[in-house]
């Protein structure tokens, strides 16, 4: 109980972010979605077209929501309970962290992006059927790299709230991992294509020696 009494203004800081992000969420979207928000693709479509309203919600949504809610639901308890590092500790923030992980691998962010590659207009009903397919497979690879990338996230994140014995500062590595995914996203899919263009023109070099060697033994 001393602890939670210890912990309480955070809580209540955090909490009160939370709520006020929710609120402005629920005003937004009566203003601006005007009942559309539950049909995906009508959301996409609205979000192309209205990319600076679009930004504003992400904002609220992936600066302020997320980083309060998320870690009063998943993280606040093990801060409270557990006073330092130890092995139970780290049990509860395996299984936070596989919980973290779990929900965002099936949230609507994830839905969303197999929606937006499934919309289009294909001219011929084996092209609807082959877009959807690849809908699919991509929607699973997203699934996946969400589920790990946020289960690993969430086990950061549970470590130094409970070493550093803070609310904040994992509401911090949330908001700053939210900031800065996009841009380690596209490092990754950089550093993999030049890899993947190293690894190309090395073949092509040993090919080409190795045809170059061949002829040579022969004349």
């Amino acid at each position: 109980m001393e602890r939670l009494l210890d912990f309480l203004p955070q809580i209540i800081v955090l909490f009160t972010i939370g709520v006020a992000s929710i609120v402005a969420s629920k005003i937004l979207e009566k203003l601006w979605l005007k009942g559309i928000a539950k049909d995906k693709r009508k959301m996409i479509e609205w979000c192309k077209e209205n990319k600076l309203k679009a930004a504003v919600g992400f904002i609220i949504g992936a600066y302020l929501y997320a980083p309060t809610v998320e870690e009063l639901i998943f993280r606040a308890a093990l801060i409270v309970i557990f006073p330092a590092i130890s092995g139970y500790a780290w049990l509860g923030i395996i299984l936070s962290g596989l919980a973290f992980g779990l929900l965002h691998a099936f949230d609507d962010y994830v839905k969303i992006f197999k929606t937006s590659l499934a919309v289009g207009n294909p001219k011929h009903e084996n092209e609807s059927v082959t877009e959807e397919s690849k809908a699919k497979i991509n929607g699973k690879v997203i699934r996946i790299y969400r589920g790990i990338s946020t289960g690993g996230m969430g086990i950061l994140i549970g470590y130094f709230g409970i070493k550093y014995q803070s609310l904040y500062l994992a509401s911090a590595i949330h908001a700053g991992w939210n900031l800065l995914m996009p841009l380690f996203l596209l490092i990754v899919i950089g550093v993999t294509l030049s890899i993947a263009f190293g690894i190309t023109i090395l073949a092509n070099r040993i090919k080409d020696w190795w045809l170059l060697r061949n002829f040579e033994r022969k004349y």
